[in-house]
């Protein structure tokens, strides 16, 4: 499992509409927001991080868009996860057919997969299927094999994500839940339950 995080938008945005509520009337954003209020306002948007029932909702304007390379197995389980999530995935079919990725000459790789037996098993099952007309290719397809995907998350999701899987008894959630909670700019907004 690999995980990246490509880009990250919206905290200042997000502070400031949790501010919002205690702004006087009639004051711009640029006459409100000055670096004492904005201090402020993060240390209550802190506070109000991990408060359900609408405290957080200024989460959800936090944005994050991540490469996540995973096994079929684990996506199955994170298709769970339905709002507030977007993604684009390698085309399983396109992949594995003799397109523009993958040409006649290019071997299927034992890296392609993650595998509890032996890959030579997934290799000749590939070969197999590669011999067999290619609408037939991607309904076999392993569980082990490895698939990238970009997803949008907001920190709200991510989240309630971790505070769902981090103790889940496959690994790869606890992996990925470190992972992505590491590279984000604010972690701190992600607490653990």
């Amino acid at each position: 499992m690999k995980i990246v995080k490509l880009e990250e938008a919206g905290f200042d945005s997000a502070l400031y509409g949790f501010s919002l509520s205690f702004r006087k009337p009639g004051l711009t954003r640029d006459e409100w927001w000055d670096r004492e209020r904005k201090q402020r306002t993060y240390k209550a948007a802190l506070a109000n991080a991990d408060r359900d029932g609408g405290h957080n909702k200024f989460l959800e304007h936090i944005q994050v868009w991540v490469s996540i390379q995973a096994t079929l197995e684990w996506w199955k389980q994170y298709d769970t996860y339905r709002i507030g999530v977007s993604k684009q995935s390698e085309s399983t079919m396109h992949t594995l057919d003799f397109g523009p990725i993958r040409t006649e000459h290019m071997d299927i790789k034992a890296e392609e997969f993650l595998c509890h037996d032996d890959h030579m098993t997934y290799l000749m099952y590939i070969d197999m299927l590669s011999n067999q007309d290619s609408r037939l290719k991607s309904k076999g397809l392993p569980q082990g094999y490895l698939q990238e995907r970009e997803v949008n998350l907001n920190y709200k999701v991510i989240r309630h994500i971790a505070n769902q899987r981090f103790k889940h008894r496959i690994g790869d959630w606890k992996l990925m839940i470190e992972s992505l909670i590491s590279q984000l700019v604010y972690p701190e907004f992600i607490k653990i339950k």
